[in-house]
């Protein structure tokens, strides 16, 4: 009589890429300015695991690997606590974000005035300026 068993097993992970690990190794904010920096498939995996908190999942799946290289390298409950933050929770800026809020802000600027130059134009005329000390009106 056949048995009635069900064979039940857990699918194997993926490794960790060197992007998740340099990601789950993050120190300070510069780290996380630096990979935001980086190009290609690395630049889609920093937006999910920063912005859409992927890092849980990959953290779930590899949490024995990960607790280790933390208690080899003697990492704090702090510093764990940095790295594992959900997104709306870690009140940080991003150089990439900042310059993003600055570009949204000369478009709105540009878009609401009188258009006699193009909008690069106007950006580049605006950080001239900037950059020279005058102040905008």
């Amino acid at each position: 009589m056949p048995t009635r068993r069900v064979w039940r097993y857990k699918p194997r992970s993926e490794p960790l890429t060197a992007f998740q690990w340099r990601f789950f190794l993050v120190e300070d904010v510069a780290g996380f300015d630096r990979l935001a920096a980086c190009d290609g498939d690395d630049a889609s995996q920093f937006f999910m695991l920063y912005y859409a908190d992927y890092w849980h999942e990959v953290y779930a799946a590899h949490r024995e690997e990960i607790e280790g290289e933390w208690r080899r390298r003697s990492w704090t409950r702090k510093q764990k606590r940095f790295v594992m933050t959900p997104y709306y929770e870690r009140h940080i800026t991003l150089l990439h974000d900042a310059e993003s809020e600055k570009s949204d802000a000369l478009w709105m600027e540009w878009s609401k005035g009188k258009r006699t130059e193009s909008f690069e134009q106007y950006s580049d005329r605006m950080r001239a300026e900037e950059r020279n000390g005058h102040k905008r009106s």
